[in-house]
């Protein structure tokens, strides 16, 4: 009778390493997945708290004059590489209320916008 063999044979060692390549692939990818979530987070984050400056500064306006009525649109810069659109309406629903529209996306990106409607109603209170 001989030695015991020792060691590993080349299927044990293929299979280990097919585990590994796998384990490995599967982790960038959701590495990736990561990072392009965490990038478009941070664009809606971005795009919110433009909105709802927007919408403060907009709130605490005095008193709307018809001649206010109207579109308007404005570029925002923020930070050193994103610009972004802000696009509202004062519309006047009657003599005492006014909806504010206003919309917030990336220069270019229309498709990619964040919305809110704000409603002033003076003798409610808001």
């Amino acid at each position: 009778m001989g030695k015991p063999k020792s060691g590993y044979s080349l299927i044990e060692v293929l299979l280990t390493l097919f585990l590994l390549t796998l384990i490995l692939v599967g982790t960038l990818q959701l590495l990736a997945q990561a990072t392009t979530t965490k990038l478009k987070a941070d664009l809606i984050v971005s795009m919110a708290s433009l909105l709802s400056n927007r919408l403060e500064e907009l709130r605490r306006l005095p008193g709307a004059a018809p001649e206010a009525q109207g579109q308007y649109q404005e570029e925002i810069k923020a930070g050193q590489r994103q610009t972004f659109v802000c696009r509202w309406r004062l519309i006047q629903e009657s003599a005492e209320a006014w909806r504010i529209e206003i919309e917030v996306s990336p220069l270019g990106q229309a498709e990619k916008r964040v919305e809110a409607t704000l409603w002033i109603v003076p003798f409610l209170g808001f």
